[in-house]
């Protein structure tokens, strides 16, 4: 059957290091704390979040969220600092919530680990950058997210195509709209395909076989998933260096911009 890592427990002695974090990006990425009594003391802070929330620290340094230059090319310095505050802001938050899902409470009668909302977050993540790479986030005829997404992953994760699909068709579908990852079988061949989540696995985003003929495991670590991601965006051949000096990209993200604030709908009585 598929798994869930029973080991996956994060532990103060096997944090990784913290990246610095800009005052914006920390109101977002609260970072996880360093000892019992802090984790306890974390419990106790207000769990909520909001539109609000979010925009704050824009706002405090007299930023209006809103503040993208819309123009067809040629952004500013100031809109490109704006937009690696909110890419710093997504990945850091990323990385915040994931390792609260997986920190070792000693608490009496406290959680265990929470798997899935990592994952959820983690290609609702790519979604969201793929969405900007590309100009769009809804998809229609000729455009298709997991072809979108797919391609990102291959291009600036450098992940196989094959396990990217899979991936997507695990996390971002089937775990998003039926409450779990399912089992997956090839339609073109005879092919199945289980899952494995948790951290500190040894082949994330890697297809291995189980000793059963054609079936194969893929197992997701969503805090090597940060690291990648955080390499795959703001390293020197990522999509925030590329964002800077294409005028095409530029262009997307503009358009996706105006998108993801625009969206509209229609209820029905």
């Amino acid at each position: 059957m598929s798994e869930l890592d029973p080991k996956a427990k994060l532990k103060p002695d096997l944090r990784t290091q913290e990246p610095e974090l800009d005052q914006a990006s920390a109101a977002v990425a609260r970072i996880v704390p360093t000892s019992t009594q802090a984790t306890s003391d974390a419990l106790q802070q207000a769990q909520v979040v909001s539109l609000e929330s979010l925009n704050g620290p824009l706002k405090k340094e007299g930023i209006p969220p809103e503040a993208i230059e819309t123009k067809e090319c040629g952004m500013m310095n100031c809109e490109m600092n704006l937009i690696r505050m909110r890419f710093r802001q997504r990945i850091d938050s990323l990385e915040s919530d994931t390792k609260r899902c997986f920190w070792d409470i000693k608490d009496p009668g406290a959680p265990g680990c929470a798997y899935f909302p990592p994952v959820m977050y983690a290609f609702a993540t790519i979604d969201y950058f793929s969405s900007y790479w590309a100009g769009w986030n809804q998809g229609r005829r000729g455009k298709n997210q997991t072809d979108r997404m797919t391609d990102f992953m291959n291009m600036y994760l450098l992940y196989p195509r094959k396990n990217s699909q899979i991936a997507i068709n695990f996390w971002r579908h089937k775990l998003m709209h039926t409450a779990e990852p399912r089992i997956l079988r090839n339609s073109e061949n005879d092919e199945v395909y289980k899952w494995k989540t948790g951290i500190n696995l040894e082949h994330h985003m890697i297809l291995v076989e189980t000793g059963v003929p054609n079936e194969f495991r893929l197992e997701f670590d969503p805090l090597v998933l940060v690291r990648d991601l955080r390499e795959g965006v703001f390293g020197p051949k990522g999509y925030f260096q590329e964002l800077r000096t294409s005028s095409d990209l530029q262009k997307k993200y503009c358009k996706c911009f105006k998108e993801m604030n625009s969206y509209k709908i229609t209820l029905r009585g």
